[in-house]
């Protein structure tokens, strides 16, 4: 009976060694600060996968907006030099149905005063007068006396609406971030990004 009780006081006093370390493992500063230490490690990787992710977008659109600036300034340009080109045109037009000036007091000079005064007609009044008098065969207009031609556009333009405003509209339509992704051709990320910054 007493090897019996041995025995038991031994494994009894076996247990609590093994009971405490297991205690000081589990509830120790070290295995807490391990803990921690994982977590945070974990959340600094996601956070710097995040940031990268987010450089490379920018990066992209940066470089999207310098090619769109530089088609524009090249737009600007042309149409800048179509316009110079439609000015001149205009003002050759305008100089060929104008009588000089020094014609002007050249004629005023030799006539005299007696006779009334000729009235120089531009083609527009030449026609309306045909017109009126009920000519047939009136002298025509001559086209494009004013400058040039403009036609009107065949099919209505459409301006397009940036990223950011169709985003937002379709988010408030209620579709969710893989749709709108899907729709306008970019990325989940990107969708939520833009979302979460506007």
């Amino acid at each position: 009976m007493a090897v019996v009780i041995v025995l038991l006081c031994l494994f009894n006093i076996g247990m609590w060694v093994v009971f405490l370390i297991r205690f000081k493992a589990l509830f120790s500063t070290t295995g807490i600060l391990k803990s921690t230490r994982n977590s945070l490690d974990s959340m600094l990787k996601e956070l710097n996968s995040n940031a990268d992710r987010n450089i490379t977008l920018i990066e992209d659109r940066i470089n999207t907006l310098q090619k769109v600036s530089a088609e524009a300034d090249k737009r600007v340009a042309f149409l800048r030099d179509e316009l110079s080109k439609a000015q001149k045109s205009m003002v050759t037009h305008a100089e060929a149905y104008e009588i000089p000036t020094e014609t002007k007091k050249k004629e005023s000079v030799k006539k005299p005063r007696s006779q009334p005064r000729r009235r120089t007609t531009t083609p527009l009044q030449t026609y309306i007068d045909n017109k009126n008098e009920g000519k047939k065969g009136g002298q025509e207009l001559p086209e494009n006396t004013a400058g040039p031609t403009i036609y009107p556009a065949k099919e209505q333009i459409h301006v397009e609406k940036d990223m950011k405003t169709q985003l937002k509209e379709l988010a408030e339509l209620g579709y969710t971030d893989e749709e709108i992704a899907a729709k306008l051709d970019i990325s989940t990320q990107e969708v939520k990004l833009i979302l979460e910054f506007s």
